[in-house]
């Protein structure tokens, strides 16, 4: 950015993410003309006109050497002492994203030169390759840490949200849960089931304040960053509720989850987790031992 600002002089130039009622500015420079008047040039952006909004939206590139005469110039950057504009858009990986470099003049420098006009565009595309690389990036970043069947975080996720918490010193809770009944899903109805279960449970496990993973095969794990006691209630309720939606939809299965809070259960995320874990197959033991016990009586 840099660069482009000492080989085409302007008073101000930013790097804009096109929102659907504005834009959001990603990266500012100013010169010291510019500088009083920052919350006026942010402030047209902001709230971006519907006319001009379509207009920078339709238009990829567009210098405009009289402001004055633009057909929607803003009353505001008049005033200020804008002269002369130019936007350029930018690719992206993601078509529903429109990045906008905009420059703005003052009346003490001149027109866009057939050179400027040139770096310009050039400068606009090696924006573009450094945004195409970012998105690839935040792709594989993603992928990493997302299980690929449910769309939930993965391990590696959890690990990276426990730790984060464990920092801030907050207090936390997690839970681990375990499918009942998976097998005999994949055994009676097949593995295509088995997944759509799968997906169906991993779908219920959403709500305000808790983030919820998939640790691989039919375990899942839940994080609220409430202490526990307060997060206990929440987190059963949910359960409850994915497992009353799965046996529903015709699959003979329930869940076992065990509860784990920082610091009041364990001093660790390491720790409460194993705790969680523990205290998960506890019950699974304890519903195993009643199934048990009355197909006996019967």
């Amino acid at each position: 950015m840099q660069i482009l600002q000492d080989r085409v002089p302007s008073d101000w130039f930013g790097l804009l993410h096109l929102t659907a009622s504005g834009a959001e500015l990603l990266h500012q420079e100013a010169s010291v003309a510019a500088q009083p008047y920052l919350e006026t040039i942010h402030a047209r952006f902001v709230a971006l006109e519907a006319p001009a909004h379509r207009h920078v939206s339709t238009h990829n590139i567009n210098f405009v050497e009289e402001y004055s005469s633009y057909e929607y110039a803003s009353p505001a950057w008049l005033a200020i002492g804008v002269k002369r504009t130019a936007w350029l858009h930018l690719s992206h990986p993601a078509a529903s994203q429109t990045f906008v470099l905009v420059m703005m003049r003052f009346e003490e420098l001149g027109q866009w030169t057939p050179e400027e006009r040139t770096l310009l565009e050039a400068a606009a595309r090696s924006i573009e390759v450094v945004l195409e690389r970012t998105g690839h990036v935040q792709t594989l970043e993603r992928a990493a840490l997302t299980d690929a069947l449910t769309g939930l975080g993965n391990r590696r996720a959890l690990d990276m949200a426990v730790d984060e918490a464990t920092k801030s010193g907050q207090p936390y809770t997690v839970a681990i849960i375990d499918l009942d009944g998976m097998k005999c899903v994949n055994d009676t109805m097949g593995h295509a089931s088995g997944d759509m279960l799968l997906r169906e449970f991993a779908h219920q496990l959403y709500a305000p304040g808790i983030t919820a993973y998939r640790l691989g095969g039919d375990e899942y794990a839940l994080l609220h960053l409430t202490a526990a006691g307060d997060a206990d209630g929440v987190l059963l309720r949910l359960v409850a509720r994915a497992s009353a939606h799965v046996r529903e939809a015709g699959y003979p299965a329930s869940a076992s989850m065990g509860i784990a809070g920082v610091p009041h259960d364990a001093p660790d995320a390491t720790s409460a987790l194993r705790t969680a874990d523990q205290r998960m197959y506890a019950q699974k033991r304890e519903r195993q031992a009643k199934r048990e016990v009355s197909a006996v009586s019967f």
